[in-house]
């Protein structure tokens, strides 16, 4: 008796590649094509259908210092400070930030090639992201009984941290094999890419260096990894 792999549940992991489009205004850019890593449930509904829920996440991070960033505070938007303007007190001097994604995503995916070992599929899902902005930053005081330009630069560090969600289709593409453990397991290695467009709707903070777009955000994930599946059906095999 061995399991059938359309009757099935499974786990498993991946690591890959993430990409999210952002702006940014700096004199040094940031890659934003990095480390993502994910978990992911799922049931082989037939010979050709299945279905998965999957967790995944990444983050863009840098050093601000040797980018000469300000902004007017909170809630304004930052950018480079122009040799003629001085600071003032109240303004920013943003030293390091990060942008980090996590994102829920329901697949339902179609075999391709389900009779051949190795088997082609391609899919359609729901995408629930979430945005998490942090931002860390120097306050620019003013020097009391001066004028406003008489300003010192705190040595402390402030954190301003902001997050938002959208959500978005997604669709995917990929390829796995199936290998039979013991009598009830497969183990389902796979490679998959996808690309997920998440509808207009909640805004990022203004302040933020790293600036998803207002209206259309598009994600791409190359994802490598395994999955294993319990078979609580099995069938016989001759000969044995």
């Amino acid at each position: 008796m061995t399991p059938i792999a359309w009757k099935a549940i499974g786990a498993g992991g991946g690591i890959g590649i993430g990409n999210m489009s952002i702006s940014q205004q700096k004199t040094s850019i940031t890659p934003t094509s990095v480390l993502a890593t994910s978990l992911q449930f799922g049931t082989q509904i037939s010979r050709v259908l299945d279905f998965q829920l999957s967790f995944a996440r990444m983050k863009i991070s840098d050093d601000l210092t040797g980018d000469h960033l300000y902004n007017a505070g909170i809630g304004f938007p930052s950018g480079f400070l122009p040799g003629n303007i001085k600071l003032r007190g109240g303004d920013n001097i943003p030293v390091y930030e990060e942008l980090a994604i996590s994102w829920y995503s329901l697949d339902l995916r179609f075999v391709i090639t389900p009779r051949n070992a190795f088997k082609f599929y391609a899919g359609i899902g729901y995408t629930h992201m979430k945005m998490a902005s942090l931002q860390n930053y120097h306050a620019v005081d003013s020097i009391p009984g001066m004028s406003d330009t008489a300003t010192t630069i705190n040595p402390a560090l402030s954190t301003y941290s902001n997050s938002f969600s959208r959500g978005g289709i997604k669709l995917l593409f990929g390829i796995r094999e199936d290998f039979e453990i013991g009598s009830q397991f497969i183990l389902t290695p796979f490679a998959e890419i996808s690309a997920t467009g998440a509808f207009s709707g909640a805004q990022q903070g203004p302040t933020f260096v790293y600036r998803t777009d207002a209206q259309q955000i598009t994600m791409t994930h190359l994802n490598v990894g395994f999955n294993l599946y319990f078979g609580w059906f099995g069938v016989e095999r001759y000969p044995p």
